[in-house]
This record gives C-alpha cells, sequence and structure tokens, in this order.
C-alpha cells in the first residue's frame, strides 16, 4: 500500500434496534489514539431500521461533540447485506476513503485498534485484516458460559492468514471494490447472516491477501438473554446451517448435497448415542449436543430451510 499521505479511514457500524450498544462502541471509537500522520478519521452508521429509525436519532444527538465526523444513513432495505453494502458505499465513494473498518453495534474496540489495524493492512501488504474478538459477558456470567468454546473466536498469530470469518471487526482496503461485482454483499443472506464467509470466500477466490492481527483487541458483548444453553444451541445450529448454505451454493452439485446429507444422518445418529452414554459426564453430554447440532443445521440447509436471525 502506499505510505501514509493523506490517509482516510472510515469505521463503519451496522446497526439494528440496538442503541444502547451502538452508543457504547461509538465511545469506544472515540477514544482510538493514533500516531499515524494525516490521517482523518469519518464514522459512519447504517440504520438498518426503517421503522424506528433509533440509530440515526442516537448520530444526531453526538454527531455535535463527536470527536470525529459522524454520519448516519438509512439503508435501501432491511437486512444485514443491504446495510453492509451501506457502508462500503458511503464509506468508500461518498467519502473517499484509503480503508474501512467494520464493526458490530454489540463490539466495542480497545484504544490501539485503529492503529494497530491499519498498521498490519500496509505491513502485510493485505487487503482484509482481522482481530482478536473477546468476549465481554454483562452481569456475572455463570463459569460454563465463560468456557463455553461458542463465545471465542480463535486468533491467529499476526500475519497472513488464508481466510477470515466475519465482518465484526476487520479493516478492508479500497483495493477490494475492484474485485467485485456489485453488491458485495450478497442479499440472499440478508437475514440468515453468513453473507460475510461468503463476501470472504469470493474475495479470495478473486486473490485478495487475508491477514490478521493478533493485538488489535475488539469486545463482543453478551447481555444475560445470550448467556443461556437455548441461545448457545440456537447459535450452533444457525451457524453450522449458514456455513452449509454458502458450501452448497459454492458447489452446485446435487451429488455432493446428498452425499454430505447422508454424511450428516449418521452423524446425528452417533452424537444421540454418544449423549445417551455420558450420563455422568456434563462436558461430554455438552459436546455431544454440539455435535448433533451441527449435523442438524447443515441437514436442514441442504433441505431448503433458513434461520431468519435478521429479520
Amino acid at each position: 500500500m502506499s505510505p501514509n499521505t493523506n490517509i482516510t479511514l472510515a469505521i463503519g457500524i451496522p446497526s439494528f434496534r440496538r442503541v444502547d450498544g451502538l452508543e457504547l462502541c461509538l465511545q469506544s471509537v472515540a477514544k482510538q489514539i493514533t500516531s499515524i500522520n494525516d490521517m482523518q478519521i469519518v464514522v459512519i452508521v447504517a440504520e438498518n431500521d426503517l421503522d424506528r429509525q433509533g440509530s440515526l436519532s442516537l448520530v444526531a444527538q453526538m454527531a455535535p461533540n463527536y470527536r470525529f465526523a459522524l454520519h448516519g444513513y438509512l439503508s435501501d432495505a432491511r437486512g444485514i447485506s443491504p446495510a453492509r453494502n451501506a457502508l462500503l458505499h458511503h464509506g468508500f465513494a461518498t467519502h473517499g476513503a484509503n480503508a474501512l473498518a467494520m464493526i458490530d453495534d454489540d463490539q466495542w474496540i480497545e484504544p490501539d485498534w485503529v492503529e494497530r489495524m491499519y498498521h498490519t493492512l500496509q505491513a502485510q501488504d493485505a487487503d482484509v485484516v482481522g482481530c482478536k474478538v473477546l468476549p465481554d459477558f454483562m452481569g456475572v456470567p455463570q463459569n460454563w458460559v465463560q468456557e463455553h468454546g461458542i463465545f471465542h473466536r480463535p486468533t491467529p498469530h499476526t500475519g497472513l492468514v488464508k481466510m477470515i470469518s466475519a465482518t465484526g471487526g476487520v479493516m478492508l482496503s479500497s483495493r477490494i471494490l475492484n474485485r467485485m461485482p456489485r453488491p458485495v454483499f450478497d442479499d440472499a443472506y440478508s437475514f440468515t447472516g453468513g453473507g460475510d464467509s461468503e463476501f470472504f470466500f469470493r474475495l479470495k477466490d478473486a486473490g485478495s491477501v487475508f491477514a490478521v492481527c493478533a493485538e488489535a483487541v475488539a469486545h463482543e458483548c453478551y447481555p444475560p438473554d445470550r448467556q443461556t444453553l437455548a441461545y448457545v444451541h440456537q447459535r450452533t445450529e444457525r451457524l453450522s446451517m449458514t456455513a452449509m448454505t454458502t458450501r452448497l451454493r459454492r458447489k452446485n452439485s446435487n451429488a455432493f448435497a446428498l452425499r454430505v446429507f447422508f454424511v450428516e444422518v449418521i452423524d446425528m445418529a452417533l452424537a444421540a448415542i454418544a449423549f445417551a452414554c455420558t450420563f455422568y459426564s456434563g462436558k461430554l453430554r455438552q459436546s455431544a449436543v454440539r455435535r448433533f447440532l451441527r449435523a442438524r443445521g447443515k441437514m436442514r440447509a441442504i433441505l431448503g430451510a433458513s434461520f431468519e436471525m435478521y429479520r
């Protein structure tokens, strides 16, 4: 990438009915410390609630006294994909950004996040940089919640990686626009999620370079209603379902779908047997449940089901 001269960095946040989370996110963005010369930061919120528009109201309230230029834009349509596309359009086209960071409205970032992410983008000559994402449990979480793997994303060491899985806590170079047709994020994933993974697969196919900055830390907030077994089970199955949906669309093969279906039928049966045989071990029983839900999620995707979490 080019030297640090006249840099415009956009920070984009898609938001839907999480005004308190958005406010916390914006407060963390305002605390960013950077020693990069000639860097102009602009903050963009894409409002995805076409009815209430609470995020736009918050932006209007905070903008006059906010540290950086703060703008709110209404998405063209409901769903996470239109919101992400709005961030790309306004970040790169409206504000002429060299790079766009994307943070979710249930996340907050540490004060050196922007600088570390941008340095990694330059040092690795990358198109996409991911970060370390840690859980932030609100209230007093139970021990099993703090230890459960569904709340913890694995983070490689800083450097080049083969793939990144999610847009919550990433930085994108403007170069990606030359490699992607419009709309960049597929509307087919607007209500189900999973469009970020599909987006990264297409970027990889187009020759893009991925990296991770393990020293840049974002925190994902988990309120009490997301610290339950019901939430964990739902998320486990949903993630498996959306991942399989992406694989099916990329493969576009009935033979592949049929083969996976029968493999998952067997896996579900084995998981059920494992559950029945681990009566005295809570951890082993939960492992069997996760295996069962992942297999069921894949089977449901093959059968054409979807879980519209963004509806």
